[in-house]
């Protein structure tokens, strides 16, 4: 949601950041100082955070804007802070609600939990309902994807439209390095080690990174190698408990928008037409010379194609279609 005056507040308050976390800790940024980037972000997408206990897990979550709600969901391993640069650009009269998926982000973690994509689809159903949630339109990147696309296949009454940005949960036809890494040498490159492997996967990710100070990038990476071990087992629950998606896609009638970046290396770009030959009502994009996250590495062009999806999809449309 755009708001008067985010450029120069953006360049200010960056600045004040990097001073902070040079002259505090050497260029080499807290916790506290990377949540109090995060809040930055928020405010300059007109977002709030907000948390409620549902079941056993208390979720977090950024909300913001008053119209028909949008729901996005983010990948493996990250947390709703990928989407404000995108929400930043998106149009008003819209309300939106990220939150971070139970297990990662500021949202509870329980050792003895399943974090599989289809140990999610149940709590997401209570967190909506929680939040009073009936119909929406639904976002959701790679991980988040594939729980988008598995909960609009089982709750189609609740979804009125579904985007997917480079998500998981097809077979794909020509497995990216990541995927072969895994699947057959057991390594779970997405899960750096130290700050250096944090940074190649940085590189692999985007094909242009978008900018953030090294004391920023540098938090991002502990923070991640902390959490290994339990990101480890919930990855081994993701692709052990994996549930495909190819037999659910021709039950999905809602207007649904796919978007991948052609360099993809997290998850191939041949996936996108397995989703586009399963869903009856897809339009796909493939964007070129842009790697797995195009709300991070084209923000506002992905919030221009996702705004224009949304306008000629509002509630009341499809809603006539049927």
């Amino acid at each position: 949601m755009r708001l008067p005056g985010l450029r120069l507040l953006r360049a200010s308050m960056l600045g004040m950041a990097l001073l902070a976390g040079v002259g505090g800790m050497a260029g080499c940024a807290s916790q506290n100082t990377l949540q109090s980037f995060y809040a930055l972000e928020r405010n300059m997408a007109g977002l709030s955070e907000k948390s409620v206990q549902v079941g056993d897990h208390r979720w977090v979550y950024a909300e913001g804007g008053s119209g028909e709600t949008v729901l996005l969901l983010h990948g493996f391993a990250a947390s709703k802070e990928v989407w404000m640069r995108m929400v930043r650009e998106m149009p008003a009269g819209y309300h939106y609600v990220i939150p971070d998926l139970p297990g990662f982000g500021k949202s509870s973690y329980l050792p003895d939990a399943d974090y599989d994509v289809p140990s999610q689809v149940p709590r997401l159903e209570a967190f909506l309902d929680q939040l009073g949630l009936t119909r929406l339109h639904l976002l959701g990147n790679s991980m988040g994807g594939n729980l988008a696309t598995l909960y609009s296949a089982t709750h189609p009454d609740q979804v009125a439209t579904l985007a997917l940005f480079a998500p998981s949960g097809v077979t794909q036809p020509h497995p990216s390095p990541y995927t072969r890494a895994y699947l057959e040498q057991g390594q779970a490159q997405l899960l750096p080690q130290t700050r250096e492997q944090y940074r190649q996967l940085l590189q692999d990710v985007f094909v242009e990174p978008p900018y953030a100070p090294d004391f920023i990038i540098d938090s991002l990476a502990d923070g991640m190698v902390a959490r290994r071990p339990e990101y480890l087992r919930m990855y081994q629950q993701f692709w052990g408990k994996r549930r495909p998606l190819e037999p659910l896609l021709p039950d999905i009638h809602m207007p649904v928008l796919i978007l991948w970046g052609d360099r993809d290396k997290v998850l191939d770009v041949s996936a996108a037409q397995i989703f586009k030959q399963g869903l009856p009502h897809a339009q796909l994009a493939i964007w070129p010379n842009v790697g797995h996250a195009p709300m991070l590495e084209k923000s506002a062009d992905a919030a221009q194609l996702y705004g224009d999806f949304l306008a000629r999809n509002r509630m009341s449309q499809v809603a006539r279609l049927h």
